[in-house]
């Protein structure tokens, strides 16, 4: 099998000569790339995968930049229907193309997004996993989009409520949105740049209190930890009373499970509480949770519990535990401040709930990857989101 760098010169000069062909159209050279199959090129999925993103791309861009120079209403549709691909949907290509019809389409699909699983499946959405909100969001930076983009976000989840409640296949389920819905809409107003993203914190808000409330079901619970850590990057400060509700009462017999730990983390950092972290991390019975203990005093640049962290290291036998004390141990030695939102120790720990991983998507667990290669495990033995 060839390596890397052969397999990428080869099918990248294929697609050039290509380009330069008569054969050539839009259509044919993005059905050439589509087609390429890693198993016949190397054994890394996931190296390929990005490689032929990055041809995509570049056979995009000269796509977009032709329809510039001519606005030929015909190779705005080819590029429309490349852009839709089912297996390679890129939303983000219709958003550059930057004309009404183009983001209608974006904004369509994104409302049906909000309807949840079932009703994605039921009307021939193919792997759709919520990017479309994630490629809304650039439409926000474009003026003659900004004030659609803006009212999309703000009617969202109470739209995805109201949709599932009027719309729930049988009386005994809880009418919920799925909680992917509602982490999806979290993730993407922070992708916003800071002073935008502020103005929809109470969105944010209204998602968190909602999927952290005791009359939600488990996996929207679930999803309420991980858009607690989402709390933690606004200027604005949720109502910490309900960070405890999540802990105590949402929380009561889960105390090892994922959703709390995160929220204690949140907690723990909007309350710039490094004292209740280090209390926490003291006691054996909340071994589940210290991961989490270990990384917001990093965040919180707690220097006073070093001695206490080396100590831990020299103890510990979860390879896992091991890696995020070694980065723990490192930050607090070369940290002079606490760091910057976008710094922090916690992006490092993975973004994908129990339910994603359940599903097959790949862990985006830092700490796990480098215990990995350290020591050859699998993933399932040691993660740190196992619930």
């Amino acid at each position: 099998m060839a390596n890397s760098d052969n397999y990428k010169n080869t099918i990248a000069q294929e697609l050039s000569s290509f380009s330069n062909s008569e054969e050539f159209s839009y259509t044919s050279i993005f059905d050439k790339i589509y087609g390429y199959r890693y198993p016949n090129y190397t054994d890394d999925y996931a190296a390929f995968a990005q490689f032929k993103k990055e041809q995509s791309d570049i056979y995009f861009d000269r796509a977009i930049n032709e329809y510039e120079q001519t606005l030929n209403q015909q190779l705005k549709n080819e590029i429309q229907d490349i852009a839709l691909t089912d297996l390679n949907r890129r939303y983000d290509v219709l958003i550059r193309l930057g004309d009404r019809d183009s983001f209608e389409v974006v904004l369509k699909n994104a409302e049906d997004f909000l309807k949840g699983k079932d009703y994605l499946y039921d009307h021939g959405y193919q792997y759709e996993d919520g990017q479309v909100l994630f490629d809304l969001i650039q439409a926000y930076y474009n003026l003659q989009f900004q004030e659609d983009v803006v009212s999309f976000f703000n009617r969202a989840f109470n739209f995805a409520k109201k949709y599932a409640i009027e719309n729930k296949k049988w009386e005994y389920l809880s009418g919920d949105p799925d909680e992917s819905t509602a982490l999806t809409i979290a993730q993407a107003i922070t992708w916003l740049k800071k002073d935008d993203r502020e103005k929809f914190a109470s969105v944010v808000f209204d998602i968190y209190t909602f999927c952290s409330h005791d009359e939600r079901g488990y996996e929207v619970n679930q999803a309420s930890g991980y858009i607690a850590l989402l709390l933690t990057i606004f200027d604005s400060k949720i109502d910490i009373n309900i960070l405890n509700h999540a802990i105590n009462i949402t929380g009561e017999y889960y105390q090892d499970n994922t959703f709390v730990h995160q929220t204690l983390y949140s907690k723990w950092i909007l309350a710039n509480d490094s004292k209740g972290a280090f209390s926490y991390l003291q006691s054996e019975e909340n071994r589940r949770g210290f991961i989490f203990a270990i990384i917001a005093l990093a965040d919180l640049n707690d220097k006073e519990t070093l001695p206490f962290l080396e100590k831990m290291l020299k103890e510990e036998k979860n390879p896992v535990i091991i890696e995020v004390l070694n980065e723990a141990i490192e930050r607090l030695n070369t940290q002079i401040t606490i760091p910057e939102t976008e710094n922090r120790m916690i992006w490092l720990n993975g973004n994908l709930t129990p339910t994603q991983r359940a599903l097959g998507a790949e862990s985006d667990n830092i700490f796990v990857k480098r215990a990995q290669e350290r020591t050859g495990l699998d993933d399932i033995v040691y993660e740190t989101d196992d619930d």
